[in-house]
Order: structure tokens, then sequence, then C-alpha cells
């Protein structure tokens, strides 16, 4: 399960207890924060690291009994890795421009559909496909 904080500009999903490291066997909706600026994600049945290069980092917390895993992607460029589970996604950089997970790598596009209220955030194009 994803939730988008837009206002914080993190991913967050549900996540495991431990410490692991990338390539460790894992199963899908146990991400885990390997240290401050790194999100471990499970995908095809082993942990792969995910940059968290904004101010917020990683940071694990308690909601009720389950730990919930924030990255802060603000940071990311076009060029840097994105994991499969972000496939689609759209980060909006600007009113026109923003960055698609292409499934291996964020791609800068300019989008014709402006981001809502032309600030920056997670998946805030009203059609996305206007970013292709």
């Amino acid at each position: 399960m994803i939730k988008l904080y837009v206002a914080a500009l993190s991913l967050a999903l549900l996540a495991g207890c431990g410490h692991a490291e990338e390539g460790d066997p894992c199963q899908v909706g146990q991400p885990q924060c390997q240290d401050e600026s790194t999100a471990l994600f499970c995908q095809d049945g082993h942990y792969v690291a995910n940059r968290c290069p904004g101010p917020e980092g990683c940071k694990g917390t308690t909601v009720g009994q389950q730990v919930v895993v924030e990255c802060d992607i603000r940071g990311t460029v076009s060029g840097d890795e994105c994991i499969q589970d972000y496939k689609g996604l759209v980060f909006c950089q600007s009113a026109t421009t923003a960055l698609v997970c292409g499934g291996d790598i964020w791609r800068a596009r300019t989008c014709s559909s402006p981001c809502v209220d032309g600030q920056p955030g997670i998946g805030e194009v009203e059609d996305p496909g206007a970013c292709d």
C-alpha cells in the first residue's frame, strides 16, 4: 500500500522491523530504512536500495501497531534510479516540469497539464499522460 505525502514530498509504505541490507530476502509490503538516507523496498523477493536525498531522509515511525517508512525524494534528479514500485509515478518539480519513473530511472518531462497550484508534489499532475 502506498501513501503519497504531497506536503512532505515523501513516499510512505507499511514496513517491518529489522536491519536488512540490499540483496537480503524479503516479502512484499515490508520496506525498511537501511540508514538515514536509504530506504529498502522488496522487489522480486530481495531488497533493493532507494535513495532518499531530501532533508527528511528515510524515517520509520509507528502508526497504530504498524511501522511506516517515509522516504523523502526531494533532490531526486533525472537519471537517478527508481524502483519498480514507483513506475509511472510523477514527481512535479514546477508547474510545467516533472520527473516520471520509468521503472528503472527518473526521466525529466515537460508537462502540458500543470501541477496542481503549480507547486511541487508527488503524483499531482491532473493527467499524468500530459508528462509523456
